[in-house]
């Protein structure tokens, strides 16, 4: 829809918008460090797009979490407990890899 058709209305192809614009296709240029936060009733982005991600990642040997928050959707706010969860993890990936002193 963002770009005026559906996939599967096209060949897929490396000229294809959909190809383009993929991380899927790019996995090997990454290198820093992920967090993979998802929602299992995420209506924007498949759960089965980022477990593919996180086991691309895993399998290059790039350091990788994932997490999967139960009835939550695209932003993680269903559930408080839930959205401090997402935050704590962001906080203690951030500190750990950005290597920020803590106050």
């Amino acid at each position: 829809m963002y770009f005026g058709y559906n996939y599967w209305e096209r060949p897929i192809d490396m000229n294809n918008l959909f190809v383009q614009r993929s991380p899927a296709f790019y996995v090997t240029n990454i290198t820093t460090p992920v967090l993979i936060l998802h929602g299992t009733k995420d209506k924007y982005t498949n759960l089965a797009n980022s477990q593919e991600m996180y086991q691309a990642l895993k399998e290059l040997g790039r350091e990788v979490e994932f997490v999967v928050y139960d009835g939550e959707g695209h932003g993680l706010r269903r559930k408080p407990a839930n959205y401090h969860d997402s935050i704590e993890r962001a906080l203690v990936w951030f500190f750990k890899y950005l290597r920020v002193e803590e106050n």
